[in-house]
């Protein structure tokens, strides 16, 4: 229930999301949740990272691809802050946008 309300008043859209955190150091003190999803209300398009860095409120992004952008899915990577995204996009020859499968290596030094 929470979360369905804060995707409801904080994000574009709850449609294609996905979400992962990180409790490096202590788990209520430090808690980053990130949020991946296209930040159109009229398409699949313009790809977003979120970071909520109290847990609770989303106030610092990067826009990931422009472009068309569909289904993603946060990942844990072994690299110092950095998040691992793994996103659908077109690609030339294709109609739709989910054609293709890219995987990128976010740093989160970048959200802002």
């Amino acid at each position: 229930m929470w979360a369905q309300d804060m995707a409801e008043r904080l994000l574009v859209s709850t449609a294609n999301l996905s979400f992962t955190s990180s409790d490096n150091c202590h788990p209520v003190l430090f808690l980053q949740v990130y949020f991946a999803n296209p930040a159109s209300t009229t398409g699949r398009v313009q790809g977003v990272l979120r970071q909520a860095k109290d847990g609770v409120n989303f106030n610092t992004s990067m826009v990931v691809w422009p472009g068309e952008y569909a289904y993603s899915c946060l990942s844990d990577v072994p690299q110092d802050d950095s998040i691992g995204l793994l996103w659908e996009t077109n690609m030339p020859g294709c109609a739709g946008e989910s054609c293709r499968c890219v995987f990128s290596v976010l740093s989160t030094k970048l959200l802002h």
